[in-house]
């Protein structure tokens, strides 16, 4: 079975003026700072859209080398790098 990343279904997050602020639910709160998570790389943007619906890293991979014409072993390791961020975040899960 392929390991595949999705978005939290307790995460909220909201498009301001070009970029999504992503705020997981929680039960306490220590420090706002700490708890909000912002994305305004086109790059991340595009695979927080991606990731409305469970996806492999492959399929993360082969639509970030597509669309922004960037070398495959450059986007692997940025991925693997940025979801490991949300899920550290709390907003991104395995499934």
């Amino acid at each position: 079975m392929t390991l595949r990343y999705r978005r939290r279904s307790d995460c909220l997050s909201q498009s301001v003026a070009g970029e999504v602020l992503l705020v997981p639910c929680v039960e306490k709160v220590v420090d706002l700072d700490d708890l909000v998570f912002y994305l305004s790389d086109p790059v991340a943007l595009r695979v927080w859209e991606l990731l409305a619906t469970p996806r492999s890293l492959d399929d993360l991979l082969a639509a970030v080398v597509e669309e922004f014409a960037v070398a495959e072993d450059r986007a692997r390791a940025d991925l693997e790098r940025f979801l490991g961020e949300l899920l550290a975040a709390r907003v991104v899960e395995k499934s």
